[in-house]
């Protein structure tokens, strides 16, 4: 007979929420799920039509770099 050990599954949500929409759905996901919770941040804030703009024009912003380890996160 084999015993195999199993570990529990460890899960990360990330998320980016522009009006906190988002956020309230991460927040509950992370809790039911008992997951760690990381937030992305751009690296500067813009206002309502800096937004529009990158919108209309599919442009990407900056982001804060992240400093999480991945190494124990479950693929």
């Amino acid at each position: 007979m084999y015993w195999v050990k199993v570990y529990p599954m460890r899960i990360r949500i990330t998320y980016f929420s522009w009006k906190g929409h988002t956020e309230k759905v991460a927040t509950t996901l992370a809790r039911l799920l008992d997951a760690e919770l990381v937030r992305i941040e751009p690296l500067r804030e813009s206002g309502m039509p800096g937004k529009l703009l990158k919108t209309l024009f599919f442009m990407k912003s900056a982001i804060k770099p992240c400093t999480t380890d991945l190494a124990w996160i479950d693929s």
